[in-house]
């Protein structure tokens, strides 16, 4: 039985896909970064990103949606760090965020950051527990496989290891959700690494002239 503090909850991750209406921000300072504390090393992971959220929306399985927010200051880290932020949604339910930041490797080698890039992708999710397996599976997948470092010359092993590393990601949250069920507890996951993949289709798209934000909303790509 479900308890009826979540009945809403429930009727809103059952409900109709929430389509995004992205507020991208069009530079590190209009989302609200600190200017001056800006460096070359931000400007290159802000524009890694700047496709993030649509390139998950095609890949997700239906019920997400990936919408970017006018935020570039980051949360949740001590002192001031700077980035890219979303909201998760899971039908009409807002679930959650997302927040893309320098990796701490990255911040020591961020004179080189160019040569040397790495990424964190921080995700804190509510209600999870409500949501099918197949679903939570490929949010965390397709995070990971963007993320981490890709092998191009063994596709299959990089895809593997994002499989496992969402499996056990989800296996650790189902352990606790098992072992306190009178509790919804949140789920809180982190990876960090290159961008290989990302980057690849980011420079794909920018050498094809598309722009997904303008052609398809930010959304998946229309037939």
């Amino acid at each position: 039985m479900v308890r009826k503090e979540y009945s809403g909850i429930i009727a809103a991750l059952g409900g109709e896909r929430h389509k995004p209406e992205h507020k991208q921000p069009a530079s590190l300072a209009a989302g609200r970064a600190i200017a001056s504390w800006i460096t070359p090393a931000h400007e290159i992971l802000f524009d890694d990103f700047r496709w993030f959220a649509a390139l998950l929306n095609m890949q997700l399985t239906d019920p997400w949606a990936i919408e970017e927010l006018n935020d570039t200051s980051i949360r949740g880290f001590e002192g001031q760090e700077f980035g890219r932020r979303y909201q998760v949604w899971y039908n009409a339910c807002k679930v959650g965020t997302m927040q893309v930041m320098m990796s701490f490797d990255g911040m020591l080698k961020r004179n080189n950051f160019s040569e040397n890039r790495s990424a964190r992708v921080k995700l804190d999710l509510d209600y999870l527990r409500f949501i099918p397996c197949i679903d939570a599976g490929s949010l965390i997948y397709q995070i990971v496989l963007m993320v981490s470092d890709f092998d191009f010359t063994n596709g299959d092993a990089s895809r593997a290891k994002a499989r496992a590393t969402a499996a056990d990601a989800l296996g650790g949250y189902l352990w606790e959700a098992v072992r306190e069920p009178e509790f919804d507890p949140s789920f809180d996951f982190s990876i960090d690494g290159s961008c290989d993949l990302l980057r690849h289709v980011v420079d794909d798209w920018k050498k094809q002239g598309i722009d997904p934000m303008v052609k398809w909303g930010g959304d998946r790509e229309k037939a």
